[in-house]
């Protein structure tokens, strides 16, 4: 059993998609909207899915917020200048900048809409793209522990990190990100492990 006091769960809600509870089989999503997105060919066969997520609206922002920052307290600084290094007028340089960071924002956009967090009767998986999808997964017997956190930025909008601990040494703890309700979803997974634990055959 894991560590902590395990909370009551409420009733089954996901933003933005609902969460869903399908047999791993591609024809399974017709008769769940909420997973059609889904590369189901990433599940074992038999493997239910019992939560599948987005991480917050909010994400591609905060991923990209360390960009947007740097490249426009340069483009003040070009326009407050009134000169550029780059052998242009100071206003085609700071809208170079300003483009710029436009552009990271459009690709973590891209990358936060091809992303799923997804919790299995088995595993735990991280999902990125969908025709050609990327999967870090862990077995839910393989997970050590968990804990959700709250950075500043996170608490302004009233979500959470989930990280992951497994017993392996040789992998690093790994997280999903920037999630609404996490509290909720915690208690789900922490559940799901449990189960998980419980159906291990006992010596």
């Amino acid at each position: 059993m894991l560590p902590g006091p395990s909370a009551p769960v409420r009733p089954a809600w996901v933003e933005p998609c609902r969460i869903a509870t399908i047999e791993a089989q591609p024809e399974a999503a017709s008769a769940s909207p909420s997973v059609l997105r889904l590369p189901l060919e990433a599940l074992d066969g038999g493997e239910l899915i019992l939560l599948a997520i987005k991480p917050s609206v909010f994400s591609p922002l905060f991923k990209s917020a360390r960009w947007l920052a740097v490249l426009t307290v340069l483009a003040l600084g070009l326009l407050l200048s009134g000169t550029s290094p780059m052998g242009l007028s100071a206003e085609r340089a700071a809208q170079l900048c300003f483009g710029a960071g436009l552009a990271r924002l459009m690709l973590a956009v891209v990358s936060w809409s091809a992303t799923w967090y997804v919790l299995t009767n088995r595993r735990v998986l991280e999902i990125h793209g969908v025709r050609a999808p990327r999967v870090t997964s862990t077995a839910l017997v393989d997970i050590r522990n968990t804990y959700l956190s709250s950075g500043p930025h996170e608490k302004l909008l009233h979500l959470g990190t989930i990280t992951f601990v497994t017993q392996h040494e040789d992998r690093t703890p790994w997280s999903w990100a920037h999630l609404q309700r996490a509290e909720d979803v915690h208690a789900r997974i922490r559940r799901a492990i449990e189960n998980a634990l419980d159906l291990l055959p006992h010596a």
